[in-house]
This record gives C-alpha cells, structure tokens and sequence, in this order.
C-alpha cells in the first residue's frame, strides 16, 4: 500500500471509516429527497409571486447542494480504491487483519525475494532442471511474469502455480552465469544461476594397482566443485564386493573392499549429467 495510506490497514480505523460511510449512505437518500422538496415549494412560491427575487437563488443552491450530497459516497470511494481499500466491504478477518484491503497493491510486495536463489558458488550442470519460489502471497491477486536473460540458456515451464516456476537449464552461457527475473505488481527480483558443463564424465584417480580385502580407498570425479545435480555411485557386481559411501556433494566416493571377486576385478560406475563412467578395480 502507498505509504500515504499505510495508517488506513488499521482494523479500528477501517470499521470507523465504514460506520461513516453507512451513515453518509442514508444522508445521501435522505438530504436530496428534503432539498428536492424544498425546491418545490420554491418553485410553487415563485409561480405564485413571479416578483420575488431571492426564489430563483435559492433554487439553484438547493438544486447544487443535491446534487453534491449524492455524489459524495461516491467521491469518497474513489478516493478509497486509491488506497486499496474496498470501502463497500465490512468484513474484518478475526485475526484483526482486513479482508477488504488489496493484496495486489506495491507496498505488499516491496520485500520481494526469489527464496530459495542458489548461492553463488553452487554450480549447475546443464539439463538440470530448477524451481524456484518467491515471496509472493498465495492471495495475491496481481499479474505475476517469470522471465529469462537468455531464452538459449533457460527454459521456462509452463507456470502452474504464479508463486514458483520450474526452469531447465539448456546450456551454458560464455560467461558461467545467467539470470531469472519474477516480475509482480511494479517489483522486480532477479537470480543469479551459475552453470557448468562435464564434456566426459571421468573417474579421475581410478587406481591400477591391486587391493586386498579390507583395503580402502577414495575415488575422486571431475564434477564441477559444489556440484548441485544428482550422481549415483554404483558397483556393477555383487553388493557384496563394495561397500560405497558417496560424498555429500557426490562428486566422490569412499570405498571398502568386502571381498574377493569371481574374476579377481569388479567395476564400480558413476552416473551424473546424463552420462555414464566405470572404473575398474583389481582385488586379489
């Protein structure tokens, strides 16, 4: 709401400006209907004595003054919609908040925030898909725009729900990073989203040497640092060659022999942006 009105959000000024406006309703029916009939018992004397000279002034103030009455109801509630109150509406929310104010009005949206905007060092991986969210009251009813900087580099879902919106990342721009922009009510609120690309997925200290049973070991990605995006670290035997525990941000993997297989090797895979690399392990 425009800081002007901001004392007008107030329960107990509100239900005081209704009261008044009820009361102005009735003076407006009732007043006109008086002057109206005054008028005529002008108008009757001034047929009766064409002479008098103050009948025909009294006449058009009477005439103005009915005309100003009724109208002012109206005036005043002009004045209210400026506001973003709906001066016609008497209910209050027992929470002590009015319903009749306008949700869609600037001042309700002037903290507006993407909330959950990835933080800088986070780095996507292109095919990653996103939502975002924002701050934006479920009753607001304003228009809400989701845009892109670069239509190449994002793709929009089709917005179900005008508080979030789900982004596809299709590629990744020459300087690392691009924006989303939600757009409400004369606010902006623009996210920043870093992207990277894996051009082959590799393991990169996949080891030559033989281990034993027991042995342990870590092996180690070439996943972008703080890598937001899904990898599953598998082994592609018997669950009971490997015990493997990925990291957190799954760009490695610690692993623990549990036994000797068949063929005296075993292969243990990563899956992440879409592709696919093994590693062979030698056991003996």
């Amino acid at each position: 709401m425009n800081i002007l009105f901001e004392w007008l959000e107030e329960p107990g000024v509100i239900k005081a400006i209704q009261l008044v406006y009820k009361i102005i309703e009735v003076i407006r029916i009732i007043v006109p209907i008086g002057l109206i009939v005054m008028i005529i018992f002008d108008i009757t004397k001034k047929v009766i004595n064409p002479t008098e000279k103050e009948g025909q002034k009294k006449i058009m103030i009477r005439l103005l003054a009915a005309i100003i009455v009724f109208f002012i109801p109206t005036f005043i509630n002009i004045v209210f919609n400026i506001a973003g109150i709906d001066i016609k509406d008497s209910n209050i929310n027992t929470n002590g908040s009015s319903s009749n104010i306008k949700t869609q009005n600037k001042e309700s949206l002037s903290g507006l925030e993407i909330l959950n905007c990835p933080d800088h060092s986070q780095r996507h991986l292109v095919g990653k898909k996103i939502t975002l969210k924002t701050s934006i009251p479920e009753s607001f009813k304003g228009d809400v725009k989701w845009t892109t900087e670069n239509d190449s580099v994002f793709k929009l879902d089709n917005v179900s729900n005008k508080n979030e919106t789900t982004i596809e990342i299709l590629s990744r721009p020459a300087k690392g990073y691009s924006m989303v922009t939600v757009l409400a009510s004369g606010y902006a609120k623009s996210c920043l989203i870093y992207i990277e690309t894996v051009d082959k997925l590799e393991i990169t200290n996949c080891p030559t040497i033989t281990y034993h049973v027991k042995d342990k070991l870590s092996l180690q990605s070439n996943l972008p640092f703080n890598y937001i995006g899904t990898s599953v670290w598998d082994s592609m035997t018997s669950n009971n060659i490997f015990k493997i525990i990925p990291s957190t941000d799954g760009r490695s993997a610690n692993v623990e022999i549990l036994n000797i297989p068949q063929n005296n090797y075993a292969f243990i895979s990563l899956n992440a942006d879409g592709k696919s690399v093994t590693c062979r392990i030698n056991i003996n």
